[in-house]
């Protein structure tokens, strides 16, 4: 009987607590009630929309609010027409269950556009990403299998720009600003300069980074580090816009780039370089 009380006490317990202290939902409950971000698709022939189109899953809220409005604004003309009559006949009290389906129909139309999800096409493609370049040394990542799985989380930033895409007048006068080596090649630009006289440059090369601090940092000058010395760093936060590179060096972040990011960033070119080093020594 005590037995039976304890049980039942401890039962009565466990379900307050978890009342006081529910799970957190699931993905599959979360997007019942929002959309969260699904994959990046990409369309290289520049026959779609745009190069790069961000893709939602879940219960979508902007459809829900303007309904077949909602597709036209995504180029669905055909659609929104088809939805525009039931929505026009219930007033509109329909457009809350167009939002069910709206962002599936979305990836189904980018896909008969030509569209790719990013990461897939970076595994598969082997042209378009293709860098013509005489760099081929152990101290060297490739663009293709290592730089550019990690700036995928960044390529929509607007100031972003990544190879064969980067506007070539901008990348001149960063490489010259940035103070380049002729035989390096860069194949991702952050770019934040208003003027030429606000200078905010953070270039991707295959040998290594290369930046331009900015004017309003203690240090307003060019800077770099090769991969192969990024490897063997302590990279560490210095206040809320610089990062300690070391040996009195340090990069001043820009302003389109949180501190934990680009430290998280920095970390994983730190990781990429190893694997790679150590791929090539037990190749060798």
């Amino acid at each position: 009987m005590e037995s039976i009380r304890y049980s039942m006490n401890y039962e009565n317990c466990s379900l307050k607590c978890q009342l006081k202290n529910p799970k957190p939902p699931d993905d599959e409950h979360r997007r019942i009630i929002m959309s969260v971000k699904d994959e990046l698709y990409i369309n290289p022939t520049h026959s779609g929309i745009s190069l790069l189109e961000q893709t939602y899953k879940g219960y979508s809220w902007p459809c829900a609010v303007f309904g077949p409005i909602w597709f036209a604004a995504k180029n669905m003309q055909l659609l929104a027409l088809i939805l525009f009559l039931p929505a026009v006949a219930t007033f509109g009290l329909i457009d809350p269950l167009y939002a069910f389906f709206a962002n599936r129909a979305y990836i189904s139309f980018l896909i008969k556009k030509g569209y790719t999800p990013l990461l897939e096409f970076i595994k598969t493609d082997k042209k378009y990403f293709k860098v013509d370049s005489q760099i081929s040394n152990k101290n060297a990542l490739d663009y293709q299998n290592d730089i550019l799985p990690l700036i995928v989380p960044y390529v929509t930033e607007p100031n972003l720009s990544f190879f064969p895409n980067i506007p070539v007048n901008k990348l001149s006068i960063a490489m010259e600003d940035c103070k380049v080596p002729e035989n390096e090649e860069i194949v991702v630009l952050f770019d934040d300069s208003f003027l030429r006289s606000s200078r905010r440059f953070f270039l991707i090369g295959l040998l290594g980074l290369y930046f331009f601090n900015s004017d309003s940092s203690e240090k307003p000058e060019p800077g770099s580090i090769s991969y192969k010395d990024l490897s063997n760093k302590e990279i560490t936060k210095k206040g809320n816009t610089e990062i300690d590179l070391g040996n009195g060096d340090f990069f001043f972040v820009p302003d389109f780039i949180p501190i934990n990011s680009m430290l998280v960033l920095l970390d994983s070119f730190k990781k990429a370089f190893k694997e790679k080093f150590q791929r090539t020594e037990s190749e060798s």
